[in-house]
C-alpha cells in the first residue's frame, strides 16, 4: 500500500517520497515461496512408520503441503518441534525429535494448523544372547534381548540377510526358525523401523555341499568341493573320503581344495566338518589309484644287526655277512641271521604294493661263489628294536611270505642291481595289510641263508655289505 504521497518541484531539483507499509505473517522464518495462490489448508493422510524411536526417520504422507521445508512446521504431542529434511506438496519427511513421547503428529503452514495420527515412541530393540551360535536349516533358535514385540508379525529377524520365521514373542525373548538356505552371518532383529545387529560373533550354519569337481581323479591331484557355509581358514575344514582324511589346501566359505590323500583306495562319499557341524556329499567320489615310489634308509647303527648261530647278537657290527661263515669272534659267528629295521614307513594301510627290494652297498671284499638267502619279514604291525638279548631275532614271528634272493657276483665297493635283492612286493603287502600297521610304523627285514648256504663253513664265500656306521 502506498499512503502519504507528494510530487513537489523546486527550480530543477525533482523529489518522490514514498512511504511503504509492508505486512507479514507472524512467523519470522516463513516465507511466500513466489506462490502467486494463498496456502490451502494442509491435509495428513498417513505417518509412516507409525511407531518408532527417537532419531528415527518418519514419512508424513497428505496434501497440500509447501514444498520449501522450512514452511512446514511439525510437531510431536503438540510440543516437540521436529526438523523437517525434505518436502514435497505431498510428502515430509521429518526425524523423532529428542524429547518426543507418545501423541499425535501437527502440521502448521501459514495460519493453519492440522493434527494427524499417533505416533508412538518404541524403544529400539536389543538382542543381549542366543541360545546357540550354531545350528542348521530348520532349527530353532531362541533370541534373548529388549524391547521386542508382543506381536509376532511385528518382529523382522534375518539370518546374513535372509528372513527367519517367528513362531513365538515376549518383549525379552524371539523363538525363530532358521531359514532354508541360510548362511553363516550375523543375526538382525528389526522392531517399528529399528533395527539392531548382533555382533557378538556370526551365527553358524552347518555347511552344505552342492558339487565335488571332478568326481574321479588321481591320488595326489586336487577336488574342488562347492558349497555353503564352510570355513575361509583352511585349517578349519575337516575333510574325509568315506573314513581318510584329506589335506585342505585353500578354501572360502563357498568352495574347499583339497589333496586326495594316496590313503584313499576306495570311492566313497566326501564330508566336510566345521565347528562340529558335517555336511556330506549325496555324489560318489571315485580316487585313481597311482604308484609312488619312496626310499626308506636305515638311520641307526642298532638298526642294521646279526645274530649269530647261538644266538648273539651285534647291534654294532662293522659289516653284514650274507651266507659267509664268519669266524671272527670265539666262538665263531657262524651263519648269520640278518636283521634289517626300517623306521617311518610311509605306507598306507592297505595300499597296493607294485614292487619292493632292499639296496645293499657292497665292501671291498669280492664275492663270486654262489650264495642264497631267503628274505622274509616280521610278521607284527610296529617292529620294536633290536636288542642284545639271546636269540633276538630269531624269536621274532615271520611273515608266510617270502623270497629267495640267489646274490650276483660282487666284485668289490657298489652299490647298483647286484646288490639289490629280488622283489619282496608279497612280503611288505602282508605287514601292510595288517590290522595293527600304520602308516609311519616301523619295519623289519629278516634274511636267512638257505640253499646251498645255509651249509656253508668257514671255507666257503658269501658276501659282505656295508653296515650304516661304517657307510652311513
Amino acid at each position: 500500500m502506498i499512503t502519504n504521497y507528494k510530487f513537489s518541484t523546486h527550480k530543477s531539483i525533482t523529489f518522490l517520497i514514498v512511504l511503504l507499509l509492508c505486512f507479514t505473517c507472524d512467523d519470522d522464518d516463513f516465507t511466500v515461496d513466489n506462490r502467486l495462490e494463498p496456502f490451502q489448508e494442509p491435509v495428513i493422510s498417513t505417518i509412516v512408520p507409525d511407531a518408532s524411536d527417537i532419531g528415527t526417520s518418519v514419512v508424513i504422507n497428505g496434501n497440500h503441503f509447501s514444498t520449501l521445508p522450512s514452511n512446514n512446521r511439525v510437531r510431536f504431542n503438540d510440543n516437540i518441534l521436529a526438523e523437517v529434511t525434505a518436502a514435497t506438496d505431498t510428502t515430509l519427511t521429518v526425524e523423532v525429535p529428542e524429547g518426543a513421547i507418545t501423541g499425535p503428529i501437527s502440521v502448521s503452514l501459514a495460519e493453519f494448523t492440522v493434527t494427524g495420527p499417533i505416533f508412538t515412541i518404541v524403544p529400539a530393540p536389543e538382542i543381549t544372547g542366543l541360545s546357540t551360535f550354531i545350528g542348521d536349516d530348520g532349527d530353532e533358535v531362541i533370541i534373548e534381548g529388549v524391547n521386542f514385540s508382543t506381536v509376532i508379525a511385528e518382529n523382522f529377524v534375518t539370518f546374513n540377510g535372509q528372513q527367519a520365521t517367528v513362531i513365538a514373542a515376549s518383549e525379552d525373548t524371539l523363538t525363530v526358525i532358521v531359514p532354508d538356505g541360510a548362511t553363516t552371518g550375523l543375526i538382525a532383529v528389526t522392531v517399528f523401523n529399528q533395527t539392531y545387529v548382533f555382533d557378538d560373533g556370526p551365527f553358524i550354519v552347518a555347511p552344505k555341499i552342492t558339487s565335488i569337481d571332478p568326481l574321479t581323479a588321481e591320488q595326489g591331484s586336487e577336488v574342488t568341493i562347492t558349497g555353503l557355509n564352510f570355513s575361509p581358514e583352511p585349517s578349519e575344514n575337516i575333510v574325509t573320503i568315506g573314513d581318510v582324511n584329506a589335506p585342505v589346501v585353500a578354501s572360502s566359505t563357498t568352495t574347499i581344495t583339497i589333496l586326495i590323500p594316496f590313503e584313499a583306495n576306495d570311492a566313497g562319499q566326501i564330508s566336510v566338518t566345521f565347528e562340529g557341524q558335517t555336511a556330506t556329499s549325496t555324489d560318489i567320489f571315485t580316487p585313481i589309484i597311482v604308484g609312488i615310489g619312496i626310499e626308506i634308509p636305515i638311520n641307526a647303527v642298532e638298526d642294521d644287526v646279526e645274530e649269530a648261530e647261538d644266538g648273539r647278537m651285534y647291534l654294532e657290527s662293522g659289516d653284514l655277512e650274507l651266507g659267509e661263515f664268519d669266524t671272527f669272534d670265539t666262538p665263531d659267528v657262524g651263519i648269520p641271521k640278518i636283521g634289517l629295521r626300517f623306521n617311518n614307513v610311509t605306507i598306507p594301510q592297505g595300499s597296493s604294493i607294485i614292487s619292493a627290494s632292499v639296496q645293499f652297498v657292497a665292501d671291498q671284499t669280492p664275492g663270486a661263489d654262489p650264495t642264497e638267502m631267503t628274505i622274509y619279514g616280521e610278521d607284527i604291525g610296529n617292529s620294536p628294536a633290536y636288542t642284545e638279548t639271546l636269540g633276538d631275532l630269531s624269536a621274532r614271528t615271520l611273515t608266510s611270505a617270502n623270497a629267495v634272493w640267489n646274490i650276483p657276483e660282487w666284485t668289490g665297493t657298489e652299490i647298483g642291481p647286484n646288490q639289490r635283492t629280488v622283489d619282496i612286493a608279497n612280503i611288505i603287502q602282508e605287514i601292510i595289510d595288517r590290522g595293527d600297521w600304520m602308516s609311519g610304523n616301523s619295519m623289519n627285514i629278516i634274511l636267512i641263508a638257505s640253499g646251498i648256504s645255509a651249509t656253508a663253513t668257514q671255507n666257503d664265500f658269501g658276501r659282505e655289505a656295508e653296515t650304516y656306521d661304517e657307510d652311513n
